[in-house]
This record gives structure tokens, C-alpha cells and sequence, in this order.
């Protein structure tokens, strides 16, 4: 997605793939001209972005009437029509792999301007004899049956009401002449609405779920707690037991969070292909870096601070993902060392009842050399212990010793 300044380009606009060697331009935040293939290799930009185009011989580039680059897209924009305090007129230029995603973008960005007081002009898109106008801002049309709306929310409600929801929720609504149909006309930032589940759901939010009256379902059943949970929920007792207070943490992580920072070398995970942000990339490989991002965030509370997690990691294994579940505690403050965490974890595994052993492990690069060990179970290294390296809590921004330990338990 890139926003330039228009009054400093001549329409129309010409959107086609360059060799890498040609196209020069000045990207943005620079003032040396650059070719494709230099921006991917010397720009900050185009370091960070530049493995989208990777094993191409060509890129993508728009410019204008005259020759003047727009962007290099999805890398970067130039320098020449960067926004400035004083841009009056702004060209949005979208590109993507899926045309419909990149449509329903541009809806939501033009409704989001407008409702801050900018017009919305259309741009005529020409590929051969084909013509498409874009933004195309028409309502999004759906037809809503009255049955199906009560049926799936247990309500009653009249079509009069199931109106009143939608319009509430800004929707035009144009009823049947048998009042048990609803023609439902969505605003075109509504990209969200697929079904009409979602519709039904419009409904609902404007009544107040706590307004529907709860019933029991219309069937005998006898349930009982998964084995897996009976064992988590008795580690949690012994962990509250000893202080601890539990803490949950999202199992998308970023490389930066699960290697970098705490000083582990990358190994084997599952990235994401395409994440939405910088900070969620990949799936986790161990919980403790999450234990310690928690401690970062809170290092203005009291000391000492003691947390645990009773968590999911995922692993590759023979080109499929592996889930392991871990208990991993970490203890923060002036006391935290390595034969604490080692009463915590011998506590754990003994009310718990995993018989485990512990192995001196004489280098860990998370770990303060000779202050960490392996949990070892029939052989099999299952956990790690230790004091936390000095660079590492550095590099998460914590200022007090801690201590922490991780076990396998599923």
C-alpha cells in the first residue's frame, strides 16, 4: 500500500515489471538515485522486504505520464512524491497477490478517509479491453431470511426488530412483501460480511447477548474433562501453591523474541509465510522467551515477581508441525539464582508426580555458564533450568536477576 502525493505526478499511471537493472529512482528517506537491484541490496527497505522478490529477474514499478517513479511495489515509494504537511491530493496505489483482498483494502482506506472529510475520486484501470473503476464503493447486496435469524439466536423477534438491529449496525434494509425475507444492503467497508451468519451476528450485538435468556440444548449428553486438562489444572494448584501467579501468552512469536534476544542460534521453526506484522512471524519454540517479555513489560512492579505458564510450543517433525505442551515458570528479583528455581522445579515435579533428573549443563546461551541444567526423564532431555544470562535480560529490557525453568509435560 502506498500513499504519494498526486499534485507532483502527471496521470495516467503505468504499472509493469522492470528488469531489476533499470527503473533507477530515489527511494524514500534517501537522496542517491538507485536501481531495483540496489535498493533491495543497500536500502534498509529493501533488506527487509526484499525476499518477496527474491529469485526474480524482474519487479514491479509504477510511474507516471513523464517517467516519474511512484514505487517500487511492495518495497518502497519515492522520494519525490513522498506526503508532506502541505499534500492536498493523495494517489493510493494497492498491489497484491489476490485482486479481491487488494479491492476490499482500498474499500476500507477510501471509507476511513472519507469519513474524515476527504473525496473519494475513482481511478480507471485499463488491462487490454478491460475497464475497472476503482474504488468501487457500491453496498454490498445480501438477502436475510427472518427464520433463519431466530432460528440460529433462539429469538422470536419480529422483522421490524431484526430492521432496527441492522440499521443500527449501518446496514439499509429493505423488507419483503411477506416481511420474512430482509434485503440487506452492507456498507462497502464491510468486507467482513461472508455469510449470513455474520449478518445474524449484527443482529445479536446491538440486542445484547446478555439479553438473550440462556437455555439448556435440546439433547442428553454426559460430559468430562479431558485427562490433559485434569493434569493441567493439578499443576496449577501446585504452582499457585508455591506463589506463583499464572500468566498466558500468545503462541506467535518473532524471530527476534525466540532467538535473538535470548541468544539461542536459529534452528528449525514454523514461520508464517506472509505475517501481518513484524512481531508475530512464527510459531514459538520454547515458552521461556514469552515468560520473559512479561517481565519486561511489568518491571515497575514489586519484587520479587514470580509467573508461570502452562502453554503450547510447535516444532517441526517430518514436514509436519508437532505440538508440545510445557510448564515453564520464571522467577524476577534481587534473590533469583539458580538453586531457587531448582527447588521450584523439584517442588513441581514431585507434587506433579513426574519423576525426572537433573543433569548439570555446563553451556546453555541463555544461561549464565555453570548455572544450568537439563530435566532429564528415562533418558530423555525434556526441560531446561537456570540463571539467565546478563546479555539476554539486557536485551529484553529487565533490570533484576531471573531465574527460570521450561518442562515438557504432554
Amino acid at each position: 500500500m502506498g500513499f504519494t502525493d498526486l499534485d507532483k505526478l502527471k496521470p495516467p499511471f503505468t504499472y509493469k515489471a522492470v528488469k531489476l537493472s533499470e527503473g533507477a529512482f530515489i527511494p524514500l528517506e534517501s537522496s542517491e538515485m538507485m536501481t531495483p537491484a540496489q535498493i533491495l541490496e543497500t536500502h534498509p527497505k529493501g533488506k527487509e522486504y526484499g525476499y518477496i522478490l527474491e529469485g526474480h529477474k524482474k519487479c514491479p514499478l509504477i510511474s507516471d505520464s513523464e517517467g516519474t517513479a511512484v514505487a517500487m511495489p511492495p518495497v518502497i515509494t519515492a522520494e519525490s512524491v513522498k506526503i508532506t504537511p502541505s499534500t492536498k491530493n493523495i494517489f493510493i496505489d494497492i498491489t497484491g497477490t489476490s485482486e479481491q483482498a487488494i479491492h476490499d483494502c482500498l474499500k476500507i482506506v477510501c471509507c476511513a478517509l472519507a469519513d474524515r472529510g476527504a473525496e473519494i475520486r475513482a481511478v480507471t484501470i485499463s488491462r487490454g479491453a478491460r475497464k475497472l473503476l476503482t474504488p468501487d464503493l457500491s453496498p454490498i447486496e445480501n438477502s436475510l431470511a427472518l427464520r433463519r435469524v431466530n432460528k440460529v439466536l433462539g429469538s422470536d423477534f419480529e422483522a421490524e426488530e431484526v430492521k432496527e438491529y441492522l440499521e443500527r449496525m449501518g446496514h439499509g434494509i429493505e423488507l419483503g412483501a411477506r416481511k420474512g425475507k430482509l434485503a440487506v444492503k452492507s456498507p462497502p467497508y464491510r468486507t467482513d460480511i461472508l455469510h449470513e451468519v455474520d449478518l445474524i451476528e449484527d443482529v445479536a450485538i446491538p440486542h445484547g447477548y446478555n439479553n438473550f435468556a440462556p437455555s439448556l440444548p435440546g439433547f442428553v449428553s454426559v460430559g468430562r474433562p479431558l485427562t490433559s486438562e485434569l493434569r493441567d489444572a493439578s499443576i496449577r494448584d501446585v504452582m499457585v501453591g508455591m506463589g506463583f501467579t499464572e500468566v498466558l501468552s500468545p503462541y506467535i512469536t518473532s524471530r527476534e523474541a525466540n532467538f535473538t534476544k535470548p541468544l539461542i542460534p536459529e534452528h528449525p521453526a514454523i514461520h508464517i509465510k506472509n505475517p501481518l506484522t513484524e512481531n508475530l512471524t512464527m510459531f514459538r519454540t520454547w515458552c521461556v522467551p514469552s515468560l520473559l517479555e512479561i517481565l519486561a513489560r511489568g518491571k515497575e512492579e514489586k519484587m520479587p515477581q514470580m509467573i508461570f505458564e502452562i502453554g503450547d510450543v510447535a516444532v517441526p517433525e517430518a514436514g509436519k508441525a508437532r505440538e508440545i505442551r510445557k510448564l515453564a515458570a520464571a522467577v524476577c528479583g534481587p534473590k533469583a539464582c539458580f538453586s531457587a528455581i531448582k527447588s521450584f522445579a523439584e517442588a513441581a515435579l514431585f507434587e506433579t508426580g513426574l519423576k525426572c533428573e537433573f543433569r548439570s549443563l555446563e553451556s546453555h546461551p541463555a544461561f549464565i555458564k555453570g548455572r544450568a541444567a537439563e530435566i532429564v526423564r528415562e533418558g530423555k532431555a525434556i526441560g531446561v533450568l537456570g540463571e539467565v544470562h546478563p546479555q539476554a535480560l539486557s536485551n529484553f529490557g529487565i533490570e533484576h536477576p531471573a531465574a527460570v525453568f521450561e518442562i515438557e509435560i504432554s
